[in-house]
């Protein structure tokens, strides 16, 4: 809140029922205590507005239930290769579907695996592991 033509604003913590009908007398206060405490006075007569309202909600939820993908029952298959420059140098990268990856699915780099909404590069001296829930886990060979 702020007084009227004021280019500074300044935080007042608000009780959900100062917005009911009447309720702006209350507000109005907290905001001029707010003001006196930050900078040492308050008019209590000047015209203030509300400039910003963040709510804030806390509630207890359930856990998301996170659902397991079948296993591999072959080792993945590319379906295709590509040349990319990779480390400063040319390389040759198997193309993967993400979505032809089931659990236990492990691919050596460099490898490039394509979805819809990214793509995910497996550098040289890098695995990914697909685990139980789907994600694509990397970390450095060796």
């Amino acid at each position: 809140m702020r007084y009227v033509g004021q280019s500074y604003e300044i935080e007042v913590p608000v009780e959900p029922d100062w917005f009911a009908a009447g309720g702006g007398g209350a507000l109005l206060a907290a905001f001029h205590r707010a003001h006196e405490r930050a900078f040492g006075h308050a008019d209590r007569e000047a015209p203030a507005e509300i400039v910003n309202l963040r709510v804030q909600l806390r509630a207890a939820r359930p856990r998301v239930p996170l659902a397991e993908i079948a296993a591999s029952a072959a080792a993945p298959v590319a379906t295709a290769t590509r040349r990319i420059w990779l480390e400063g140098r040319r390389a040759e990268a198997r193309v993967f579907d993400r979505a032809a990856l089931g659990a236990g699915a492990r691919l050596t780099g460099p490898a490039i695996v394509e979805q819809p909404d990214t793509t995910v590069l497996v550098p040289t001296g890098y695995v990914g592991d697909v685990d139980r829930f789907g994600n694509l886990l990397l970390r450095r060979e060796g």
